[in-house]
């Protein structure tokens, strides 16, 4: 079971997820996709899907509030996207031990460690994405190490503190560049 959550808009780059899922299915047939979430192009999506054949295998679940659910049912987690800044949905995929696949633009190889947390691909690049998803799914293995990878990175570099404290030495660093001069 693959996931992807994220909003439905051209630049999250689930058509290139859903071109890549024709050959996931060629070679892993029990292969499913749940995309979670609704956006612009949604209609566009959906006949994309209808007209590879892939009705069957790609699920298009909607706005969601059961996403630690879902998630805790996926086996992997995908985000093809084309931009991206830090990419909320792959850092609470990670949190739930899910091992992922994304694209490497923005934000996101500052939180996937390629090879070890999850697999990077070029944006765009569909046979990469199938490539990827594949070989995860046929290692079951590979797959719970970088979860548990993943997991402790989210846990441990991405906490709520540890923003905070970073934004306040900023916020220190860019006053006392300025001249300001302030109290311990």
């Amino acid at each position: 079971l693959i996931g992807c959550v994220a909003r439905l808009e051209p630049v999250k780059g689930h058509s290139y997820l859903i071109d890549a899922m024709a050959d996931i299915r060629a070679h892993l047939p029990q292969a499913i996709l749940l995309i979670v979430g609704t956006g612009t192009a949604q209609v566009t999506l959906r006949e994309k899907v209808r007209k590879q054949g892939l009705s069957g295998a790609v699920l298009f679940l909607g706005e969601r509030q059961d996403i630690p659910t879902l998630l805790q049912a996926m086996d992997l987690f995908v985000l093809p996207s084309l931009d991206e800044g830090l990419g909320i949905a792959l850092l609470e995929a990670m949190a739930m031990g899910l091992p992922v696949v994304a694209t490497n633009v923005g934000g996101i190889p500052e939180v996937v460690d390629n090879g070890r947390t999850g697999i990077l691909v070029p944006p765009q690049d569909s046979e990469a994405l199938a490539q990827a998803v594949i070989a995860l799914l046929r290692d079951e293995k590979r797959r719970q190490r970088m979860g548990m990878l993943g997991k402790q990175r989210a846990l441990s570099h991405f906490t709520a503190q540890r923003s905070a404290a970073q934004l306040e030495t900023l916020y220190r660093s860019l006053l006392q560049a300025k001249g300001v001069r302030l109290l311990t």
